[in-house]
Parts: C-alpha cells; sequence; structure tokens
C-alpha cells in the first residue's frame, strides 16, 4: 500500500522578524507609538477621574485633532531595530527604513546580504526577500490587525463618550509617577496605559496577546522613551518590545519626517512570484532514504551536483561549511538563528541557482554551517539542506513508497486518492505548523 505524504506550503512561512519589525512599526508611528519589566506598584487608589485622565493625555500629544490629522500624514523614518529571541537569546540587528501612512506600512532591512521588503496595505501582509514575492500567513496578519487595535492608535478613541475606561490608580514606570487607565478596545480586550502625571505622555502600555516565537497567549508591551517633536507632536524615538517578561525589541530611531510624498502603490504587493517549471505540470525527483534521511541530487551554479537533505522543519536552506569553501569566499556576519534553545552565529552566501530535477531556482540565499554531524546516521556528508525557503515554493508531495517527491503548483493541488486533509495554522515564530 502506497503511503504519501503532502505539504502544502502555498504560504510563506513568514518570519519572527517580519512580526517583531512590523510591531516596532506601529511603536514608532508618530504620536501613536506596546509586559516586559513590570511597573512598580506604589498603591491602587483610584484617584482621578477617568476622563480627565484621557483628556490629559490627548492634550499632551496636541488634542484629538491634531492627532487624527498626523494619523493621515504619510511618513518616512529611519532606524536600527535589535531583534531579541526569548528562546535562546539571539541578538540581530537591523538598520531599517520605514515608511507609512494611516495604517499602511512598508519596511526596507537586508537579510543574508539581500534586500527584504516587508509590507501591509491595511489588510493584507506581504514579504519581498530577494526578487520573491510572496503573501504572508493569516496568522502574521491577524498579529498585525490586533497591533492596530491595541497600540496608541487607542488615543484617537479615548475622548469619545462611549469607549469604557477604568482609572486602575498609580504606579511607578522608568522611574516616574504615572496614571495607570485601562481601555476597552473594539475586540474586548483591555489596553493598559501608564501616562507619566507630570507630561501626560504615555510611557507603556500592555495587552494580552499572543507571543510570536512560542505562540502562545502572553503580556505584549511597549516602553516610550526619548521624546521628541516630530510636527509638533511628542514621538518615542526610543521604544522596547517585551513579551513574557522579556525584551524581544528595541527600536532606535535616527530620523523621522512627516508629510513626506510617497506613492502608495509602494504598500501593494508586486506580483506574487512562481516557479515557471510547475505552473502547469509537476515535477518528480527521485530520493534516497537512509537514516530517516530523504536524500536528493542538487546542482549548483548550474555545474556540479551534490546530495541534499530535504528538511521539512528547517526554515532556511544550508549549505555545509566544506562545500561553501570550495565554491568560494562567503559571508560572516554579526548575526545569529536559533537553534534549539541556542544562539549559533549566522555565516551565509548567496547561490547563483539551484537546481532539484527540472526545476531551477536563481538567486538562493542559504546558510552556511558544519553538517559533519551527520555522518553518524547517513554514513556520508550531506552538501546542504532544502529547507522551507524553498519548499514553501511548492505543493510538495512525498511518496515514500515510490522513494519520490512531487513538486506541483502550489495552487492547483490536486490531492491524491483518499487522501485526508488536515487544516494547519503557523505557530512557533510562524515558521512551525
Amino acid at each position: 500500500m502506497k503511503t504519501t505524504r503532502s505539504l502544502a506550503c502555498t504560504k510563506q512561512r513568514v518570519w519572527l522578524l517580519f512580526i517583531v519589525l512590523s510591531s516596532l512599526l506601529l511603536a514608532t508611528l508618530p504620536a501613536f507609538s506596546l509586559e516586559g519589566i513590570s511597573a512598580q506598584s506604589v498603591g491602587l487608589s483610584r484617584t482621578g477621574n477617568a476622563k480627565d485622565i484621557a483628556a490629559s493625555i490627548v492634550a499632551a500629544y496636541g488634542g484629538l485633532e491634531k492627532l487624527m490629522a498626523v494619523k493621515e500624514q504619510p511618513f518616512s523614518s529611519r532606524g536600527n531595530v535589535t531583534v531579541t529571541s526569548t528562546v535562546s537569546q539571539a541578538s540581530n540587528s537591523f538598520e531599517c527604513d520605514i515608511f507609512g501612512k494611516a495604517d499602511k506600512l512598508r519596511i526596507e532591512t537586508t537579510v543574508m546580504g539581500q534586500p527584504m521588503i516587508l509590507g501591509f496595505d491595511g489588510k493584507n501582509c506581504w514579504t519581498q526577500f530577494g526578487d520573491w514575492v510572496s503573501p504572508s500567513t493569516e496568522t502574521t496578519a491577524k498579529h498585525l490587525a490586533e497591533e492596530l487595535r491595541h497600540g496608541l492608535n487607542l488615543l484617537l478613541k479615548i475622548s469619545d463618550a462611549n469607549c469604557k475606561l477604568q482609572v486602575v490608580g498609580k504606579k511607578l514606570c522608568q522611574g516616574k509617577m504615572c496614571d495607570v487607565l485601562n481601555v476597552l478596545a473594539e475586540d474586548g480586550k483591555t489596553t493598559t496605559f501608564y501616562a507619566d502625571e507630570a507630561s501626560h505622555l504615555v510611557l507603556r502600555s500592555e495587552y494580552m496577546g499572543t507571543d510570536s516565537e512560542r505562540g502562545i497567549p502572553a503580556i505584549q508591551a511597549m516602553e516610550y522613551e526619548n521624546y521628541q517633536s516630530v510636527a509638533g507632536t511628542p514621538t518615542a524615538f526610543k521604544t522596547t518590545e517585551y513579551s513574557l517578561a522579556k525584551k524581544t525589541s528595541q527600536t532606535l530611531l535616527s530620523k523621522m519626517e512627516l508629510g513626506v510624498l510617497l506613492d502608495e502603490k509602494i504598500f501593494e504587493m508586486p506580483a506574487e512570484s512562481e516557479v515557471a517549471q510547475v505552473k502547469t505540470s509537476s515535477v518528480t525527483v527521485p530520493f534516497e532514504y537512509i537514516g530517516n534521511a530523504i536524500l536528493v541530487k542538487v546542482r549548483l551554479n548550474g555545474t556540479t551536483d551534490y546530495k541534499f537533505i530535504v528538511d521539512t522543519g528547517a526554515s532556511q536552506t544550508v549549505l555545509d561549511k566544506a562545500v561553501a569553501s570550495s565554491m568560494g569566499p562567503y559571508s560572516s556576519s554579526s548575526l545569529s538563528i536559533t537553534a534549539g534553545s541556542k544562539a549559533i552565529p549566522l555565516s551565509y552566501t548567496t547561490l547563483q541557482s539551484l537546481s532539484v530535477g527540472d526545476v531551477v531556482l536563481n538567486n538562493i540565499p542559504a546558510l552556511v554551517s558544519d553538517l559533519s554531524a551527520f555522518v553518524k546516521t547517513l554514513g556520508e556528508r550531506p552538501a546542504g539542506l532544502i529547507g522551507a525557503n524553498i519548499l514553501r515554493r511548492f505543493l510538495v508531495t512525498i511518496d515514500f513508497a515510490d522513494k519520490k517527491i512531487v513538486l506541483s503548483n502550489p495552487k492547483n493541488p490536486i490531492l491524491p486518492p483518499n487522501s485526508t486533509v488536515i487544516p494547519t495554522f503557523p505557530g512557533f515564530g510562524s515558521t512551525a505548523l
């Protein structure tokens, strides 16, 4: 009896970086800047009227009309974003150019030597990494929508007579006494603001959301510092995000401009990338099955054939250090990745071409690592691992009985007879199912 395993990678497995950078972008919107280090409680006396406190906060940002006007203005900013894993404490920094208007966002940076663009048109998220364009997962879109509901965009609503507010009391945050105000968002969940009782600027906000790496409920918080005036509106030039009481990211803005000229087409997703070889028919690739590993023949840069492991659990394709060295110099960086619970230094290269069967892919980024440990289980050293940055481009069917992999068009899936479809959703940094 034939056993067939199908992996419908029809949407991109979005990196944790997308979620973190997008969250930080929401935090750097002018005048709307989200548990981390807990604010120190100094009593819960319900001093002050909720509406009066809300009015003071809105006034500190220039008033409701100013807030509304600023929200609609296009802006551009530049900053350094540091992303930290709560699992391994791996920490990476990226220089980012950030553009936005209302609820539309675009972040441009460089990852593994290739340009990376993260976009949100107000409804849909997308990513362009190198020359590959793909929509994001529903999980990412949901996360962004939640951030928009629970960030300082709520300042536009707290002046509304129908907005439900509650004074929690006073707490210490960043060494300053703050009025603590609960605000009920549209989804029925509460956002808590910590507003400096002297300046009335928000120093911290938090709400119950989902940890992006672990996929579990967790208080999401942002602390705001170094407020500077941008077009007459206070804007935090330093923001730090926390999840599960651990710092996950920090943004240090170097510049922010309002009222810039932006073509709104930059927020729209370019044409989604497709693999020409599987657009109208499938490609079959034979494999060897050794030590519970699937090995296929891969041709690199159009010249030499190597054996690669097909690794459905790897988010990125990996090239063995010895093979990478034989092909010329490769790049080392200050970046690191999370492997298990450890932070591993990141080296990478770009493959001019990678061929599997009749499929030829160009400009493929690959991590570089020592794969000699596989000799114990395989009896040989693989040249690399094929990860999700390649597999996600196809509907992948692994047929163990006939020892073949079938690569098909994910937009036109043909399921095997008597197959069972199991709905999935991405979790753990949006790379696992």
